[in-house]
């Protein structure tokens, strides 16, 4: 990502280093407090209304159209 980007953004490595770091620092607080959070909710609501829930996982590319 370096090498692609490092010339267009004025990047030098430790910039470049600070900013995935603060991006998959991100990417974890999200996935572990915000998805797990609705998923838990969703659970909850399942289990009190006594009803059954499908999960359907995917990627977003894999609704791209080609």
């Amino acid at each position: 990502m370096f090498e692609q980007f490092e010339e267009i953004f004025g990047l030098s490595w430790e910039e470049n280093g600070r900013a995935v770091e603060a991006g998959l620092k991100a990417q974890h607080e999200f996935e572990n407090n915000v998805l797990r959070a609705q998923g838990r909710e969703i659970i909850n609501k399942l289990e009190a209304e006594d009803r059954i829930g499908i999960v359907l996982l995917a990627r977003p590319y894999h609704m791209i159209p080609h």
